[in-house]
């Protein structure tokens, strides 16, 4: 099903950028990381929680999918 690969292979680039996103989030100083934090949608909290949604929901995905490998 090529929708699918194309849906998956941008799903598996996406949650590369958002742990990229985390990374350089945890390098900030507070008072920049605060203003980041106060910026963001009520809904995420920080790249962190971010990255942890958007790994757990693609991690399911390829369970439920059977993929075994994305390389």
């Amino acid at each position: 099903m090529v929708e699918l690969d194309d849906f998956l292979y941008d799903f598996h680039r996406f949650a590369n950028e958002t742990h990229n996103l985390k990374d350089k989030y945890e390098k900030l100083p507070p008072d920049v990381k605060q203003k980041i934090i106060d910026a963001a949608p009520e809904s995420i909290k920080s790249p962190n929680e971010l990255y942890h949604s958007v790994f757990t929901w693609l991690e399911r995905i390829d369970k439920e999918m059977n993929v075994t490998d994305r390389d």
